[in-house]
């Protein structure tokens, strides 16, 4: 199978880095709180439990919105280190990362203004991120975009549906909104990837577990 015959759909937060953006413009932005390590543990709980499906994703971003004291400083701060938690294997593959940016799309949740550097530095397309916009007013956050398909549950499934993506769809993330593409069927491949965190009731679903992204190069290569 010729490169042009795949698109690969990469998660980005705990899959591309090793963490959650969201957890870190939350340490960023509760820094000083009195209360912080009680704030940034109930944003942790709230990815966890829409990573897991335990609720819905748009349930999960909303919730831990409200919670955070978000302004642009903050953003900035993140954008600024979040290069910094790339995931290993990825690092490792970067030249082939570049060698077929063409083929590969990110699909996020998180933001978009925290993904391009990340992206940029992987020699990844910025025009090929689809992920949550934030929208600040007067320097203060004043919500998400939400006609963005990422805003919503499903919106990942969604996204492919949009861009009319017909080739053979290779997915790689750690969560249950990664997975739900498969609703596709026989033509998208699903890969639980657990680099970073491994969530049992997602690894039970996918095609393929992969501990390390070497493990995805190596199937496409196979095809």
């Amino acid at each position: 199978m010729g490169h042009k015959d795949w698109t690969l759909i990469l998660d980005f937060d705990s899959t591309i880095i090793k963490g959650e953006s969201l957890d870190l413009l939350a340490e960023t932005a509760f820094k000083n709180s009195l209360e912080s390590n009680l704030k940034i543990q109930e944003i942790k709980k709230l990815t966890d439990e829409g990573m897991e499906g335990r609720i819905s994703f748009q349930e999960s971003l909303n919730r831990r919105l409200r919670i955070l004291e978000l302004d642009q400083f903050h953003l900035n701060k993140s954008i600024k280190s979040v290069t910094k938690l790339i995931s290993p294997s990825f690092i490792e593959n970067i030249g082939w990362l570049k060698k077929y940016r063409d083929n590969i799309l990110i699909f996020s949740g998180g933001f978009k203004d925290m993904i391009k550097p990340v992206a940029v530095k992987l020699g990844l397309k910025e025009e090929n991120i689809y992920a949550n916009e934030l929208i600040f007013k007067n320097g203060k956050f004043n919500g998400v975009n939400k006609k963005n398909l990422l805003s919503r549950s499903g919106g990942k499934l969604d996204q492919v549906k949009q861009l009319g993506l017909n080739k053979n769809l290779i997915v790689v993330g750690d969560g249950i909104t990664d997975w739900e593409i498969k609703r596709l069927g026989d033509r998208v491949i699903f890969f639980a990837y657990t680099e970073n965190v491994s969530r049992k009731n997602v690894v039970k679903k996918a095609d393929f577990e992969a501990k390390i992204f070497d493990e995805v190069v190596k199937y496409i290569k196979g095809l």
